[in-house]
């Protein structure tokens, strides 16, 4: 079977011209929707976004929050660690001193007159209580005596920078020495 065209060319080509404008103009409609689509997801995934953003800002906010509370705290905990502490060493000190004392009087021997006595420091193994000490002597012997004494009694790394001053003669003469040295008992 032939197919016969009844209509004149002309009239064939208007309406191949119409059919041409209407698919430009569905194609131009369907490009014109694909656009807005695509807008619309990327207003979308925008706003989603943000409220994600701002999520995360409110939870770095309160995050930050706790920071703060958690070096309050550790502030808290190393005061108060730091007044146990100080406390611990006011009960060793409480029973340093009359023990350093005792140690002290029973070392010093019969001819010897202290005139000065100065501690420095803390009295603890770590941190032994230095000590510097003025006395008068009636002779070398003494001072001897008294070093051997110190020594028994936790004294260490006594030093002698003796004679500073003399005064009297023969058996009546006075020498005025200094001792400096550590006491460090344990407690």
């Amino acid at each position: 079977m032939t197919r016969i065209n009844l209509l004149p060319p002309e009239r064939l080509a208007k309406l191949r011209q119409k059919l041409y404008v209407r698919g430009g103009v569905l194609a131009a409609l369907a490009l014109v929707m694909a656009f807005l689509v695509a807008d619309a997801v990327h207003a979308a995934t925008a706003r989603r976004l943000a409220q994600i953003a701002a999520n995360q800002d409110d939870q770095i906010a309160a995050i930050q929050g706790l920071y703060v509370q958690i070096q309050a705290t550790k502030r808290a905990l190393k005061a108060y660690q730091d007044r146990i502490a100080d406390i611990k060493n006011l009960r060793k000190v409480r029973r340093f001193y009359p023990t350093f004392l005792s140690d002290f009087v029973r070392s010093v021997p019969e001819g010897v007159t202290v005139k000065t006595l100065q501690t420095l420091g803390g009295g603890t193994q770590a941190a032994p209580l230095r000590v510097e000490i003025t006395a008068s002597v009636s002779g070398f012997v003494d001072v001897l005596a008294w070093i051997v004494a110190m020594e028994a009694l936790h004294f260490s790394n006594l030093d002698l920078a003796g004679p500073l001053s003399a005064s009297g003669t023969g058996p009546d003469q006075r020498l005025e020495v200094k001792i400096g040295g550590r006491y460090a008992p344990a407690l």
